[in-house]
């Protein structure tokens, strides 16, 4: 057995090879703006083989815990190293159960139109808590005025408090680095369970899709097309190399934030480069980052600073690239998804769409001494 090998290797190996043998595609399509490269053939055979290397994840994750608490720290593979943080497959496999006993069967359909993204085979979540009925039903009528082309669901999050204790902080009082932080931020913990299970049911339905994620109290820029359109064409994916001569693959396109933490790396007439950047309002993850993404989400162990958003941008290992106006952004309401709250506040979004200011769709910047403006 592999020790420490990723849930996404061991779930997405069958539907790989399904993927495989749809990887034909010559880029000339409409819903295949790209060729396959000689990477996503080498993912399909990682796949493959790691399917046969590891017997059971949950069993793994578990060897793991047992291995640290012994004091083995020597817990690799050829591929990949252990999971470090509490995002493990007994989580996701408790989080599975739990939101099977949600009743989507009322919630809205989100359609697909004629609006070619320009992504390959995109595929689009929308995450939204049980209670937000309301929500899902104003966003459900602003997203399906879009058109956009690609196959769309709402995806239920969940809350942290929710989460049993023990799959929170299994160390309890002894607990360090991202354990502490979520067991003391528990919204902070819910919402990035309910990324990491986005990414994870993407990788077992369509592991080399484009992934759009977007939280349900999002509303678009009014000139959304216009600007999706401009930003796309010039928009690179694969390896990047940014001014320093560092050259790295671009992880995702974070469209929707209000806040550059740490500003751009580089600018370019319709994008930016690299950044920590606020919010997971909207964004896309790429399709053949998102298998190393996701280990590398598990890998991190920070004592702080551990929101999706607060890791997902702002790496060493990826570029994140941005378009230069704000495309999504959330309304003026209670982002449940991306706040450390308790309670769910549920409210007709639509009519308070009059409040959202037009300078909303501009990025504002981190200046010393002042912060964001």
């Amino acid at each position: 057995m592999a020790i420490g090998t990723p849930v996404a290797l061991v779930i997405a190996a069958s539907a790989w090879r399904a993927v495989s043998a749809e990887s034909s595609c010559d880029g000339a399509t409409r819903d295949c703006p790209r060729a396959p490269t000689d990477r996503d053939h080498s993912l399909l055979q990682r796949l493959s083989v790691w399917e046969h290397t590891a017997e059971s994840t949950a069993e793994s994750t578990r060897m793991v815990k047992r291995m640290a608490r012994t004091g083995s720290r020597r817990i690799t593979t050829a591929a990949t190293s252990a999971i470090q943080n509490t995002m493990t497959e007994e989580l996701f496999e408790w989080a599975d159960s739990h939101t099977s006993k949600i009743d989507t069967t009322s919630w809205p359909t989100l359609e697909s139109g004629n609006f070619n993204l320009g992504l390959y085979k995109p595929v689009v979540y929308v995450i939204s808590l049980e209670e937000q009925n309301e929500m899902r039903h104003s966003f459900s009528m602003r997203y399906n005025k879009l058109g956009l082309q690609a196959e769309a669901k709402f995806f239920p999050g969940i809350l942290g408090q929710d989460v049993p204790e023990h799959l929170v902080s299994p160390s309890g009082e002894n607990a360090t680095g991202a354990e502490m932080f979520w067991k003391q931020h528990q919204g902070v913990f819910g919402c990035f369970l309910a990324h990491m299970l986005v990414y994870r049911h993407a990788l077992k339905t369509c592991p080399l899709c484009d992934v759009v994620i977007f939280e349900v109290d999002v509303t678009f820029h009014p000139r959304f097309h216009v600007l999706w359109t401009e930003f796309i064409k010039y928009a690179p994916r694969g390896n990047v190399t940014a001014p320093r001569g560092v050259s790295k693959p671009v992880s995702h396109y974070h469209i929707g934030g209000d806040c550059f933490w740490s500003n751009a790396t580089e600018t370019q007439k319709h994008y930016y480069v690299g950044g920590w950047i606020s919010r997971t309002w909207g964004y896309v993850m790429i399709g053949t980052e998102l298998l190393d993404y996701f280990h590398l989400l598990q890998e991190t162990n920070n004592q702080q600073n551990m929101g999706i958003d607060q890791v997902l941008s702002g790496r060493a290992e990826y570029h994140v690239v941005t378009p230069k106006h704000v495309l999504v952004h959330a309304l003026p309401s209670i982002s449940t998804t991306s706040q450390d709250v308790t309670e769910v506040t549920d409210i007709d979004v639509d009519n308070r769409l009059s409040t959202l200011p037009g300078s909303s769709w501009h990025w504002q910047f981190n200046r010393p001494g002042t912060g964001c403006v």
